[in-house]
């Protein structure tokens, strides 16, 4: 069986298959530290000038952040980028007047966006605790975010893969299409 380096898994992935598992294996492959852009980079100058699938690879490469910390937020800002919604800042530091007391998935200019799984609440979800105990310190958390005056926007799974889902939420918070060259 043949293994190939990180870098030129998420180069053929970027050919072969969608926008959305190119961006997510290049995310976590960022994230985790397999490869670094450059790696991305020269797998791409690695390729000849008419190969099939280029513009994907230069796409996904562009699209790929080290922030990214789940498959969720990799997809959701696929979803963005093809919805042509402004690129957000991901892991956006969350300040009030006592400090930094957290980060968001994702920040634009008054907003928080908040893309959440099920994993996530049971991640948080400490020995002998209810599950309702984690849902309620998530609700705190919400209410201070609100407070240092940040709107928050969330969504999960069906709402990043429906893209009608998200472009509804992010809308309704003020968010308007704009030229895909902001994200290129």
């Amino acid at each position: 069986m043949r293994i190939t380096a990180a870098a030129r898994t998420v180069v053929d992935l970027a050919r072969d298959g969608s926008l959305q598992s190119a961006v997510a294996a290049a995310d976590y492959a960022l994230h985790h530290r397999l490869c670094d852009r450059a790696d991305l980079e020269s797998e791409l100058h690695a390729l000849d000038k008419g190969t099939a699938g280029i513009t994907e690879v230069r796409t996904t490469i562009a699209l790929a952040d080290p922030r990214a910390e789940s498959a969720l937020e990799s997809l959701s800002r696929v979803a963005m980028y093809e919805l042509r919604l402004p690129r957000p800042e991901l892991q956006v530091p969350l300040v009030d007047r006592d400090g930094q007391f957290d980060r968001g998935d994702f920040g634009w200019p008054g907003l928080v966006g908040e893309c959440d799984g099920a994993a996530k609440y049971a991640r948080y979800l400490r020995p002998g605790e209810a599950p309702g105990e984690v849902v309620h310190r998530e609700k705190l958390r919400e209410d201070r975010v609100r407070r240092s005056d940040w709107d928050v926007a969330r969504w999960g799974w069906d709402d990043a893969l429906s893209r009608a889902g998200l472009l509804r939420i992010l809308s309704d918070k003020g968010l308007r299409r704009m030229p895909r060259r902001h994200w290129l």
